[in-house]
């Protein structure tokens, strides 16, 4: 179920419209459903990509009610003061470059947390926004059944938390779900709104894009993950459905996984999660 959203809202700065007048017009990512609610921005896109929904199109709700994070984890969100997006891409791309649209949506949050807060955020493998040991956004990808395959990427990004958030009948598993999470408000002291953090994404978005499509692009993509991945270098504990290990971060391969010294011995995890470890853990 799913409803409309009337923007812009009250509460916002300036309007929607004004905010696009502002932004340099884009070939794609234009089309935006805006919606109040819906379970999931990615479950709704998928259904659309079943049907046929073009490349660049985008859902952005205002709470979802069924978020989903990496790994089945339920993604927690207050009812505003987040971006809950949702972006469908059907690339020219090579099966195992398809990893790089998690990278592309990662690195254009990345950049537009930079530009509309100048937030020190870094990523956090495999495409997490850190602000040092704190989660500012993360990103699900689902590939779609479609000939040729197409590919929705999900992005929740803590912007502001709103008064009163989270509420004091929360649960403990609730509060447990945001004690390592923080707001680009947190980090910087300023308040960026949905759509002004929105329209600076998609326009991000689409350079990124552009370049990923183009020739030696997806070799490029990966150095600009890389560089701007904090995880490399760090002493970090890998957590599989097998157990804990722990070992240095050395590089991303390829294939999009991650490298780790552990006991004089290179070792590649594709899926895990992975914890930077302060100097005494």
């Amino acid at each position: 179920m799913s409803e409309e959203s009337p923007t812009p809202k009250p509460s916002e700065v300036c309007s929607v419209e004004a905010i696009k007048q502002a932004s340099s017009p884009r070939r794609r990512f234009g089309d935006v459903e805006r919606l109040v609610e819906t379970t999931s921005t990615n479950e709704l896109l998928v259904a659309r990509a079943l049907d046929g929904a073009p490349d660049g199109s985008v859902i952005v709700a205002d709470r979802q009610s069924e978020g989903r994070g990496r790994r089945s984890r339920k993604w927690v969100s207050p009812p505003e003061g987040a971006l809950l997006c949702s972006v469908l891409f059907r690339p020219a791309l090579l099966l195992e470059e398809i990893h790089l649209l998690s990278s592309i949506v990662a690195l254009g949050a990345l950049a537009a947390a930079r530009a509309t807060t100048g937030a020190g955020v870094m990523l956090k493998w495999p495409n997490d926004l850190v602000a040092g040991n704190k989660k500012v956004a993360g990103v699900l990808a689902e590939l779609v059944s479609t000939a040729p395959p197409a590919v929705v990427v999900g992005i929740g990004c803590n912007l502001y938390w709103p008064a009163g958030w989270p509420p004091p009948s929360a649960g403990g598993a609730h509060r447990l779900g945001l004690k390592d999470a923080a707001t680009l408000e947190d980090v910087t002291g300023r308040v960026v709104t949905r759509d002004e953090f929105l329209e600076a994404f998609l326009d991000e978005l689409e350079l990124l894009y552009d370049r990923l499509l183009a020739p030696g692009g997806p070799a490029r993509i990966a150095v600009a993950q890389r560089a701007a991945c904090a995880t490399i270098g760090r002493r970090v504990r890998v957590e599989t459905e097998t157990g804990a290990l722990v070992g240095i971060a050395s590089g991303i391969r390829a294939d999009g996984a991650l490298e780790v010294e552990i006991d004089g011995v290179t070792r590649a995890f594709s899926v895990a999660d992975v914890v930077h470890l302060r100097g005494g853990e």
